[in-house]
């Protein structure tokens, strides 16, 4: 429960960083996926049962805050987790390549199944085009972001590692 509670809130603030924040540096048609990247690492990093559960309610309120259509956020990212967890456990999740791997196939898998989706259940077909010419876009900015953040927790851990060394060895030089 409290997973569920602590998604729902990154979610939340993914959400709206994502409409509200970020637009104001990259505009309103290119800006990072943050809920796609969430689901990614839930696809990683969490059981099946409960990463699917996790995967499917975030597409839900990605729906609700930002969807035209109730439920279509909540099918594809959940196909989405289910890629990228079957996939996922053939690989080495220690590697920080993954992640960008993973974002790769993660942002065009979700355009080409929203393609998809649309073309079976939507009567307009110009969105195919929109969403296939902003598809390289998407991927660059998803990439960078997935990218600038494995960095910054990369240094955080080192950092954080050298703080425990150094005063795990002044420890040492009380006693001695």
């Amino acid at each position: 429960m409290k997973r569920l509670v602590f998604y729902l809130f990154a979610a939340i603030f993914l959400i709206l960083v994502q409409t509200s924040t970020l637009p104001l540096f990259f505009g309103l048609t290119l800006r990072p996926d943050l809920i796609l990247l969430l689901v990614l690492y839930i696809g990683l990093n969490e059981s099946p049962i409960a990463g699917a559960f996790y995967s499917w309610f975030l597409g839900c309120v990605l729906d609700v805050f930002c969807g035209m259509t109730l439920g279509l956020n909540g099918m594809i990212l959940l196909l989405i987790f289910c890629g990228t967890y079957m996939v996922g456990r053939q690989l080495n999740l220690k590697n920080d390549l993954v992640m960008l791997v993973a974002t790769t196939f993660g942002t065009i898998s979700n355009s080409l199944l929203l393609i998809l989706t649309l073309l079976f259940f939507s009567e307009q077909r110009q969105s195919t085009t929109l969403i296939l010419n902003g598809l390289p876009a998407q991927l660059v900015i998803n990439l960078v972001t997935v990218l600038s953040v494995t960095l910054l927790l990369s240094a955080i851990r080192t950092r954080s590692r050298y703080n425990k060394r150094k005063t795990s060895h002044q420890g040492l030089n009380i006693w001695h």
